[in-house]
């Protein structure tokens, strides 16, 4: 759907096919561009499987998908919409000025309804909030014989006696998921089945409506977008969180990984057949943000690659990604989560005050079936600057002396930053490295890892520097899935990133559990936050 700026409404249904031009047979529109006035379309929206427009005058106004048959004329670009329903009682103007309703709070008339302000089309509902505060859900009824509109129930969203808190500023969601904006600066979120257990039974207990997630209370939200199970939050400062379920790995959350340990890291647990993602609980307390800098995604390989020492942090690896119990899981990716928020302080980017100088800042966020979207401003010289703060020259290799070389056969040398398997000489080193390296790849593949010799593609921009150095032993360790580039401690040969040396995260659990391991404790950058187990979003 899209509603031009003379005011005219136009609908798609086939990429392929010409836009239609919507005229109704019960409705006169203004089409000069008006801003107001009996007839002018104040927005419009293609839901799951109706269309809908908010007419001055009319109300909201719905009807089918209009489709084009295949013998149609394409040169056709107008439509009469013979059959729409308007939802009852959505036709009122409001004549009293909209910051004075503001200031007095939600009204406590039932017999009408005040001017809509803002509304959605779920797949079988519609959802509107009004200039005075209140949210109203109407079902929609859609057959051969009968299509009509329900009466519209009034939502409550609080039991608290703040009006900021009962005060809606707006209603947003699609398919079968919904939320509300209240003036105190929360968001409550809903679905479909639930709001059609309050408007079936019609009951006063709406007590299980609505879903309070932690992370978008008083966080500055001022987006929601929702895909089919999946949904993300647009926050004022730029940045984007996500919740909900990721089907069959497609990686609609933005949190990487893809079924592997990356995204489990982030706090995803992959269940099922189809390997669907759900988030553990502790990623609704504080949120887990989508990342667009290309080195947290090398960080968070290297953790998952056992980080500097792979054999002193299995077991850590082990709890973090694959233990069932999900408390360390949990732990551990808030844990990964504070770092990436603080990454550009971290590396001295930006002072602890900032400089309004983010790296990459969103301004809208978009999402639809299995799919996510973001449009997203790109500061390129933060960009620069943080992958100049993170990377090292490698050191030169040590030399073998002339004198040794006569005594002895020359040992290969190895970078103690670089993880990963080692490397013999001699036919017993082949075998060697031939059952080791088989070994990490079955223990990889149980905990969901990548394994060590997997083929790597170097990703655009991060070729080598040096054609020639192709030849080299360092790119012989490249190709075989040996180097760092492979799993995050290097960019590029020839350059290691500052954390090669890093070892996996070691933590106190909440539980009093420690963590096993012979390096210290890691800290929380900020405070732990106080996890609710039990929440479901």
């Amino acid at each position: 759907m899209a509603l031009s700026d003379s005011g005219r409404i136009w609908s798609w249904q086939d990429i392929e096919h010409r836009g239609l031009h919507v005229k109704f047979l019960s409705h006169d529109l203004k089409e000069r561009g008006e801003v107001s006035g009996k007839g002018v379309v104040k927005k419009v929206v293609a839901g799951w499987n109706k269309s809908a427009a908010l007419i001055e005058g009319s109300g909201i106004v719905v009807w089918d998908v209009l489709k084009r048959g295949t013998d149609d004329d394409q040169t056709q670009d107008a439509v009469l919409v013979l059959q729409s329903v308007v939802v009852p009682k959505t036709d009122k103007r409001q004549s009293v000025k909209r910051s004075e309703l503001q200031s007095s709070g939600p009204s406590n008339r039932i017999d009408e309804i005040a001017e809509v302000q803002n509304f959605v089309v779920l797949e079988h509902m519609i959802v509107f909030n009004t200039i005075d505060g209140k949210v109203f859900a109407a079902q929609i009824h859609w057959t051969r014989d009968e299509q009509r509109i329900s009466q519209p129930v009034e939502l409550k969203l609080s039991e608290a006696d703040s009006e900021d808190e009962n005060f809606a500023t707006d209603v947003q969601g699609s398919f079968r998921s919904f939320a509300v904006f209240t003036r105190s600066g929360n968001v409550l979120t809903g679905t479909q089945d639930r709001l059609a257990d309050v408007l079936h039974t019609a009951s006063n207990d709406q007590s299980q409506l609505f879903r309070r997630i932690p992370a978008l209370q008083q966080k500055q939200v001022i987006q929601l977008a929702f895909g089919d199970w999946h949904f993300h939050a647009l926050h004022a400062p730029g940045h984007i969180t996500s919740y909900g379920m990721e089907s069959q790995t497609c990686g609609a959350l933005g949190l990487g990984g893809h079924g592997d340990g990356e995204g489990r890291l982030r706090g995803i647990r992959y269940m099922g057949a189809g390997g669907d993602g759900h988030l553990v609980p502790h990623a609704y307390a504080e949120g887990r943000r989508v990342w667009f800098e290309r080195e947290k995604r090398a960080w968070i390989k290297f953790l998952t690659s056992g980080a500097a020492n792979a054999a002193e942090g299995a077991e850590r690896v082990r709890m973090a990604i694959g233990w069932p119990d999900i408390r360390c899981q949990g732990e551990v990716s808030e844990w990964v989560e504070q770092e990436g928020r603080d990454w550009e302080t971290k590396y001295g980017i930006r002072s602890q005050e900032g400089d309004g100088g983010d790296a990459y800042f969103a301004l809208s966020v978009t999402a639809a079936g299995w799919h996510s979207g973001a449009l997203v401003l790109v500061n390129d010289d933060t960009v620069a600057r943080l992958k100049r703060a993170v990377e090292l020259k490698d050191p030169p290799e040590p030399e073998v002396s002339s004198s040794k070389q006569d005594d002895e056969p020359a040992v290969e040398q190895q970078r103690t930053s670089s993880p990963g398997p080692q490397k013999s000489s001699g036919l017993l080193g082949s075998i060697t490295s031939t059952i080791t390296s088989t070994i990490a790849d079955y223990g990889a593949w149980f905990l969901g890892l990548p394994p060590y010799n997997a083929q790597y593609t170097v990703p655009d921009g991060d070729q080598p520097d040096d054609p020639s150095i192709g030849m080299t032993a360092q790119m012989g360790d490249f190709q075989r899935g040996l180097h760092p580039i492979n799993y995050g401690a290097s960019p590029r040969v020839g350059v290691r990133y500052i954390w090669a040396d890093d070892h996996f995260p070691r933590l106190r659990l909440s539980d009093g559990t420690e963590m096993p391991g012979e390096v210290d404790f890691d800290e929380w950058r900020y405070d732990r936050p106080d996890f609710d187990l039990d929440f479901t979003p």
